[in-house]
């Protein structure tokens, strides 16, 4: 099962996905892949089957060893350690931030490309509305999704849905 977060700018979609790995993790599910956290310089990147942390993306211009996007400067060392991350093996695989990036071919597209072919675990992306379509097209139709839109309403909430979501699907798998 594929399952694809979007909503606003600042709608909380970070945060329910670190609940949701946190949740997934005292469940006893194994979970693969990233998130994206806000830090003081811009943003981390965060492993999420281990909590490790290290800087992806600074608000300014890119320097060599970066990509720019929006106002950030994307650490390309980062991109590599996030598809690392997203290779491991788990009954679930994590991917914040996915973006325009992505639908142009760059960053993290070797992940949602990898996820599109891997019916054998749940998949939890976070994705800015206007890619949702590109992230979703080629996903073969047998595959089952669910699309959520986080808002201020729902994203306290949201956490123990996909929770249940998920660990049904891997316990169904």
């Amino acid at each position: 099962m594929i399952v694809v977060l979007t909503g606003d700018r600042n709608a909380g979609k970070t945060t329910v996905v670190a609940k949701t790995v946190a949740e997934l993790r005292a469940s006893g599910i194994s979970v693969a892949g990233f998130y994206a956290p806000d830090s003081d310089e811009g943003k981390d990147l965060v492993a999420a089957s281990t909590g490790d942390r290290i800087p992806f993306a600074r608000r300014g211009e890119p320097g060599p060893a970066e990509v720019g996007v929006g106002r950030f400067a994307i650490s390309r060392e980062a991109l590599e350690t996030g598809i690392e991350w997203a290779a491991q093996p788990s009954d679930v695989l994590v991917a914040d931030e996915i973006g325009r990036l992505e639908r142009d071919g760059g960053g993290f597209a070797p992940v949602i490309e990898n996820c599109k072919r891997d019916p054998d675990r749940g998949i939890l992306l976070s994705v800015r509305r206007e890619v949702v379509p590109d992230v979703l097209a080629d996903v073969p139709a047998e595959t089952p999704s669910r699309r959520f839109v986080v808002t201020d309403g729902n994203r306290d909430c949201l956490p123990q849905e996909l929770t249940a979501l998920l660990v049904d699907d891997v316990k169904q798998g």
